[in-house]
């Protein structure tokens, strides 16, 4: 059954996604009420951990496969896991999805920074991409 799946981080780059999953998805923005997201240490990407008051925007990807989430379990690891979310559309309306959140017993690999999309640049997008390996 397919669902939604909330992105936060580097997977919010479309052809980054793309390269993980080798499949594309309509996209709509959205925002994630009731976690914070933080840069890993010594990484370019982030985490998320719940955390109230705190909101963090996204990219939310409509109608994903099983397949598809399978794919990115195995390349999120241990070190993530698939949660159910409720995140708010820019209509105002709500949408159930999934997101990857960081597991509780790893909540320590989170710096104090925050992380952003837009601190996200070309050459963080290559460093990633070259660290990291991506299927299909």
């Amino acid at each position: 059954m397919a669902t939604h799946l909330f992105t936060y981080g580097t997977l919010q780059v479309a052809h980054i996604f793309q390269r993980v999953t080798g499949k594309m998805y309509p996209v709509v923005q959205a925002v994630l009420e009731d976690y914070a997201c933080f840069q890993v240490r010594g990484e370019v990407y982030p985490g998320i951990i719940a955390s109230a008051h705190a909101s963090t925007p996204g990219t939310l990807y409509l109608h994903v496969d099983p397949e598809t989430l399978m794919c990115l379990d195995a390349f999120e690891g241990a070190t993530y896991e698939r949660i159910p979310v409720r995140v708010r559309l820019s209509n105002g309306h709500g949408a159930d999805a999934h997101a990857y959140g960081i597991c509780a017993k790893h909540t320590g690999i989170l710096s104090s920074h925050t992380w952003s999309l837009t601190d996200f640049d070309e050459e963080k997008q290559r460093q990633f991409l070259n660290a990291y390996p991506f299927f299909p």
